[in-house]
């Protein structure tokens, strides 16, 4: 009786536990994927992000956590982020990480970003919006260069 007591007890804590989904990475980058992802479109959007995150190549860069799902013809994309920081960033720069997610992994499909705390408990949703992407856009604002630098800037911001 105590055998199989104790192996509904395990049966339960490791069901118990909140499933993610299936997991990609990207050097420091993590994505769980599930409900109409594939491994590969994950995968595609693990290595986009890596890029967008960390253009250098850092090893020591810090881990980050999203979490694609798939559902009807929009993808959601929970992100973790600190509560505090995501406040001050602009939703015009989680639409930029949506859009290009959606460029990259899904042909074009809606992906609306939902900013999570660290167990994906969503905190914040940014609804997809198509921008116009390319380097000269207003969407990115305006580009300022030095070298082989590149900068761009929006509104309220001075050369």
């Amino acid at each position: 009786m105590r055998i199989i007591l104790f192996a509904v007890l395990a049966f339960s804590v490791l069901t118990g536990c909140s499933n993610y989904g299936k997991k990609v990475k990207s050097d420091h980058i993590e994505v769980f994927y599930k409900d109409g992802v594939t491994e590969s479109q994950a995968q595609q959007a693990a290595d986009m992000l890596n890029r967008l995150d960390n253009p250098e190549g850092d090893k020591n860069a810090v881990r980050k956590s999203f979490q694609l799902i798939g559902t009807g013809d929009t993808i959601t994309c929970k992100m973790v982020v600190n509560e505090e920081k995501a406040n001050d960033i602009p939703d015009r720069s989680f639409l930029i990480i949506g859009n290009k997610i959606s460029d990259s992994a899904f042909n074009g499909k809606p992906v609306n970003m939902v900013l999570t705390d660290d167990k994906f408990k969503p905190l914040r949703t940014i609804f997809y919006a198509k921008l116009n992407g390319g380097v000269d856009t207003k969407d990115f604002g305006e580009k300022v260069t030095s070298g082989n630098i590149e900068v761009y800037s929006l509104e309220g911001v001075s050369k």
